[in-house]
């Protein structure tokens, strides 16, 4: 009697596990697929952000950062738009160069996303 239970309990715990993983599983990539667009963004005005350091001739030291908001590659005229799925964004992308050359940090903040 008292292993029947246990092999009940045991199959019980195995069924919650899977279905909290389940779960957890299919937020997870809700999340990620609801963020898609705001990783494009930032993955874009990285990519604007080097047009912009290579076009207008911006020198940055080696161990040194410099910071090119988004308000003003709009003013340049590099970038559209600063909306994402109808929700505005403010940012800027830092550029730091070390000895391998640039590195380009995207960072947003919209009213439902911000860089993590």
């Amino acid at each position: 009697m008292y292993g029947d239970d246990m092999k009940k309990l045991t199959v019980m715990c195995t069924i919650f596990v899977l279905f909290l993983f389940g779960a957890l599983l299919y937020i997870g990539y809700s999340i990620k697929n609801q963020n898609r667009p705001y990783t494009a963004f930032e993955h874009d005005l990285a990519e604007i952000a080097e047009v912009y350091i290579s076009t207008n001739k911006v020198n940055v030291n080696i161990g040194n950062n410099t910071n090119i908001s988004i308000e003003k590659m709009m003013e340049d005229n590099y970038l559209v738009s600063n909306v994402v799925n109808e929700d505005t964004c403010e940012g800027y992308v830092t550029i730091s160069r070390g000895p391998s050359g640039y590195n380009y940090k995207p960072y947003i903040k919209c009213s439902k996303y911000e860089t993590k």
